[in-house]
Parts: structure tokens; sequence; C-alpha cells
């Protein structure tokens, strides 16, 4: 009876840990998905004006975290 216990706790905890590594590899794609967004909206955007500066400020704002941020800043450096 033990052993039928701990396995049901074991396979409880392995579902949970497996939707956990599903909810992170959303999340991953999700954010490569918004970053490809923004690097198409602003090169749209300076091909329409070429003199446009964007502040960074502005990117950060929308950011869920200092990582993003971060890759917020990227993108403008790529499209600049």
């Amino acid at each position: 009876m033990v052993t039928l216990n701990f396995f049901y706790k074991f396979m409880h905890l392995s579902e949970e840990r497996m939707q956990q590594r599903i909810h992170e590899k959303l999340n991953e794609q999700k954010d490569a998905m918004e970053q490809n967004i923004t690097m198409n909206v602003i090169a749209r955007l300076q091909r329409q004006n070429p003199d446009l500066r964007l502040d960074l400020d502005m990117l950060r704002f929308s950011a869920r975290s200092s990582v993003e941020a971060s890759s917020a800043q990227q993108v403008v450096v790529q499209v600049e």
C-alpha cells in the first residue's frame, strides 16, 4: 500500500513539473513572438520616417522583467 501511495504522489509531481515546463516553453515562444513583432513594427516605422529616433524607455515600460527590457534594447540596436 505504501508503494502505491508513493507512486501516486510521484505521478502527481511529474505532471506538475511537466505542466510547469510546458508553461515555461509557451512563455518563451510568446516572448520571442512579441520581440519579433516589435522588431517588425519598429522597422516599418523607421522605413516610413528615417529620422525617427526611439526612446528605449518607451520600449521598457511594457517589459515584464529586466531580461525583457534588455531584449527590447537589443531590438532597437538590431533595427538601427
